[in-house]
């Protein structure tokens, strides 16, 4: 690396200002990305459900539910069953 200068004072000072120029530089544009985001977010539209609810198979669901709840006590069963060995340090 080569000597900026000689003054150890002033090598520090120009430390200094480009540090503090970079900070600035960086919270400049990091505010700049955050009111960009913020406005394309504020004037997003409404999102409207594509599928009418009324028309929803409820036998389909009630057996998808069923099938869900019948995986779930399966999953289940093992945890209840379990049987840890006597600790032979209780008496």
């Amino acid at each position: 690396m080569h000597v900026i200068v000689n003054d150890p004072f002033l090598d520090w000072m120009i430390i200094i200002v480009l540090a503090f120029v970079t900070v600035i530089a960086l919270v400049a544009l990091g505010a700049y990305v955050y009111v960009g985001t913020a406005a394309r977010l504020s004037a997003a539209p409404p999102t409207v459900p594509r599928i009418d609810m009324s028309r929803i198979n409820t036998k389909a669901l009630g057996d998808v539910l069923e099938e869900f709840d019948g995986r779930a006590a399966e999953r289940a069963l093992p945890a209840k069953a379990f049987i840890a060995p006597k600790d032979p340090s209780l008496p």
